[in-house]
């Protein structure tokens, strides 16, 4: 149950149940909360799946809203194999701290290994094995998952939380998540991977939102609308009369 940073060794990485969990590295990572919730930043216009068994239009429904988490329709399910390749774009950069995943519980439907690859959404399943993964993830067994399901109610959900190196996925425009079955199974056949719900949280660094400005525009000053300046053509005309 460890992730593996593809790009050094010098980064702390882990991931846990949605409950605290004892970092196998050294210090816990750092807590998220659903505040910190970036589904609603997603492109979802543009996003994309490989080897999907659903209809893509239903795509979106598996980056659920925080009231529709529980819910465990519908189920993503690969199509050929139990591969499956998801490109998600975001609406701006953001810099990401976790994954959450809410998969099938038991083998062989649930996931073995997640590859996420930063900034990539030209890869697909032909070319994504042959690409260097930004950061990797064991997703953990389902006897682990299941063993401390009641020390909280948000386990209960079954969501299993990913923390990412935040430093490795800062600037991020687009994730793409390559569900790997490991090298036991047979990538064209075999058990369909299920998917129930996705969460990327993090931090939004997009472009601000500025309140719009009001301006007012005079097609011709009218005298009496600029007192000072009134007094200001008086004091001329004034002077110039050596008044």
């Amino acid at each position: 149950m460890n992730c593996a940073d593809e790009a050094s060794e010098d980064d702390h990485h882990t991931h846990s149940h949605s409950h605290s969990h004892t970092h196998p590295h050294g210090d816990p990572p750092v807590a998220t909360t659903v505040a910190q919730s970036l589904n609603h930043r997603i492109d979802t216009p543009r996003l994309a799946a490989y080897n999907l068994r659903n209809p893509q239009h239903e795509l979106p429904r598996l980056f659920k809203t925080q009231a529709a988490r529980l819910e465990t329709t519908p189920v993503f399910r690969s199509h050929f194999g139990p591969e499956l390749l998801i490109t998600i774009p975001f609406t701006g950069p953001v810099k990401l701290f976790s994954l959450l995943v809410r998969a099938a519980p038991d083998a062989p439907h649930a996931p073995h290994t997640l590859r996420l690859y930063r900034n990539a959404p030209q890869l697909s399943l032909d070319s994504v094995r042959a690409a260097r993964p930004t950061y990797v993830c064991e997703h953990p067994a389902a006897a682990s998952a299941a063993a401390s399901a009641a020390d909280s109610a948000a386990d209960t959900a079954g969501f299993v939380e990913h923390h990412l190196p935040r430093r490795k996925f800062a600037g991020t425009s687009t994730l793409t998540i390559f569900f790997d079955p490991g090298p036991a199974a047979d990538p064209d056949a075999g058990p369909a991977l299920e998917l129930y719900a996705l969460e990327l949280r993090g931090d939004w660094a997009g472009p601000a939102t500025r309140a719009p400005v009001a301006l007012l525009y005079e097609s011709a000053a009218r005298r009496e609308d600029h007192p000072v300046g009134q007094t200001a053509d008086a004091a001329a005309s004034s002077s110039r009369l050596g008044l």
